[in-house]
């Protein structure tokens, strides 16, 4: 190659890609003159019969073959140099090309969709103006939006598991509102926030890792709350259980508050099991037919989760998110309304025992008393009554936690006896 040029020797067998003929026919031919050639091997002089023959050599002829060698040399480097540039392809551009088919199989759904919406809503207004009359829709039946129970049996039922199913549905988006869908660190918080009907609330969020299997955990706080270790109601409390099945319970709880007030708390309890993470919600119910209390007490309006998922670096341990939110003001209460304005910071700082990031120790009885006495100064009646109930399933919890840390570290310490004697 000629050193005036600037092509590098990966860029010349390129360039070779588009001079060398790869016609077979065109091989053919240069085999047949090669052919020809070998038939003037030697040149005989026929005026001298005497004269031996003088051999001459075919420098046309070796000339040729050099360069079918050189050509057949440069083929094999350039088929070499492509194979191994498609082996080098980044696989940033493989993703790329994937991402834009996706994104045009996407569009085109899009517009298949839209056709079929607009088809629908014509046919939807045909309809309209055949039948005369105004179609009603609603988001969803009646007795689920407004979290009513109605007496029917079946259709009772039927409203517990919808209702529980739409919480498991609204997890994600409210764990993105407060920023834990993936929290690592452990992490309490208790915050003001805005309901979606407006109303004042409050927010209290536990995040902490554990060392046991997330299935552990999840079953722990399950006996704890709907199980074996549940805690039990306050004396002057009553509280029934209906188990609707072996991870579905509706609990029904009334327990006098100050005010001369009755604090009604009806609320469905179920656990989701999953392949990569477990969970437990609980919602309350406004309005059950079988028990009507309106204008008789003050409803509880509490919504929760608890998820519990594999922690990504150690399949023994996990990562435990609580999280639950209830108004200021409880459903029922008469007017005149309380004030809308309350003492936020002293009410948060009464929230801060309810942490759950201690939960590797053990539970001390000051903290619990503690607590007690702070409720009685919430300025909220209703508030303090289901708050200390929320205690007292905090502290089953913890209790839950710890018995399984240590019964899963002492197999895990037999096992390992076992193995390594």
């Amino acid at each position: 190659m000629d050193a005036g040029r600037d092509l590098s020797w990966s860029e010349g067998l390129e360039d070779i890609g588009f001079v060398i003929a790869a016609d077979d026919a065109l091989h053919e031919e240069l085999t047949n003159v090669c052919g020809l050639l070998d038939d003037d091997d030697y040149v005989v002089d026929m005026n001298d019969v005497n004269c031996k023959k003088r051999p001459r050599i075919n420098y046309q002829k070796e000339e040729l073959l050099r360069l079918r060698r050189q050509v057949e040399e440069l083929k094999h480097e350039l088929k070499v140099v492509s194979e191994s540039k498609r082996q080098c392809k980044s696989i940033w551009a493989v993703a790329a090309r994937h991402e834009r088919r996706e994104i045009q199989r996407a569009k085109e759904e899009q517009e298949q969709l839209q056709t079929a919406v607009n088809e629908r809503a014509a046919f939807i207004a045909y309809m309209k103006r055949m039948l005369g009359k105004k179609a009603r829709y609603a988001a969803s039946p009646p007795c689920l939006q407004e979290l009513k129970l109605v007496a029917q049996a079946s259709l009772r039922t039927a409203a517990i598991h919808a209702i529980a199913d739409r919480q498991r549905r609204r997890q994600v988006h409210t764990f993105i509102q407060a920023g834990v869908l993936a929290q690592e660190e452990d992490l309490f918080r208790a915050s003001l926030i805005v309901l979606p009907d407006s109303r004042q609330g409050v927010r209290v969020i536990n995040h902490l890792n554990l060392p046991v299997p997330y299935r552990v955990a999840a079953q722990a706080c399950w006996r704890a709350t709907c199980g074996d270790l549940r805690p039990s109601a306050a004396p002057n409390a009553s509280e029934t259980l209906e188990r609707i099945d072996e991870r579905t319970i509706y609990e029904r709880f009334r327990q006098p508050c100050r005010g001369g007030v009755t604090a009604i708390s009806n609320t469905i309890r179920k656990y989701f099991e999953d392949d990569d993470v477990d969970m437990l919600v609980w919602r309350s119910v406004l309005e059950d037919a079988l028990e009507p209390h309106k204008f008789k007490g003050v409803v509880d309006d509490m919504a929760g989760w608890m998820v519990c998922r594999p922690h990504p670096d150690d399949e023994t341990k996990c990562r435990l998110t609580s999280l639950f939110q209830m108004p200021l003001e409880a459903h029922g209460v008469h007017d005149p309304r309380p004030a809308t304005s309350y003492p936020m910071d002293a009410i948060l700082s009464m929230l801060k025992p309810m942490s759950f990031v201690s939960t590797r120790g053990s539970i001390a009885d000051e903290s619990k008393v503690g607590f007690m006495d702070v409720i009685q100064k919430i300025p909220i009646p209703s508030m303090g009554t289901f708050l200390e109930r929320g205690r007292l399933f905090e502290v089953a919890i913890k209790t839950a936690l710890n018995a399984a840390i240590t019964s899963f570290q002492t197999k895990s310490t037999l096992d390992c006896n076992e193995v390594c004697p």
